[in-house]
């Protein structure tokens, strides 16, 4: 019976290497029916906001990309690094220590940095926990301010004087 079994094996062996398999044979497949596509399996083409190939998060002229217009023609950066502590009127002249272009961001402007690259998101801006000037006034006497470890805006602080000390993040416009 072994022998048989050994005989049985190398026989079968053999010929499958001879012989092609059935689809190898066949020169056309005949298809039945429509064929459906499951909408998992398509690649979708990506609608990204570039701008020229920037998107929000990279690395561009001295900043962190944190907004790109619907068209792909301006956006804005975040400075690389926090300025100050400093009081409200030099934050009001970063343009002064960093170059001509920078300035203090608005209140919403501050708001959406914390919420794409600061700490609402990834934090890939690596900026502070503490609270930010923005060069948006509360009231005559006073300019706004955003806590970037949780996003509270409810900070408001003396902008004459010269006892309040925060943090900056200067901003630039850019388009192509």
């Amino acid at each position: 019976l072994a022998i048989l079994g050994i005989w049985a094996f190398s026989v079968f062996n053999s010929d499958s290497k001879s012989q092609p398999s059935p689809m190898q044979e066949a020169d056309t497949v005949e298809v039945k029916g429509p064929v459906v596509l499951d909408e998992a399996e398509m690649d979708p083409p990506k609608e990204n906001k570039v701008l020229s190939n920037l998107v929000v998060g990279d690395v561009h002229d001295g900043g962190f990309v944190f907004e790109i217009d619907d068209e792909g023609k301006t956006g804005k950066i975040a400075h690389f690094d926090d300025a100050g502590p400093m009081p409200w009127k030099d934050a009001m002249k970063i343009d002064e220590k960093l170059g001509e272009g920078w300035r203090l961001p608005t209140f919403d402007e501050l708001r959406l940095m914390q919420k794409i690259i600061g700490q609402g998101a990834t934090n890939n801006g690596e900026f502070a926990g503490g609270l930010y000037w923005s060069a948006t006034p509360y009231d005559e006497n006073q300019a706004r301010l955003v806590r970037f470890r949780d996003g509270n805006t409810s900070y408001h602080y003396n902008s004459g004087g010269t006892h309040r000390k925060f943090l900056v993040r200067a901003i630039r416009d850019f388009s192509r």
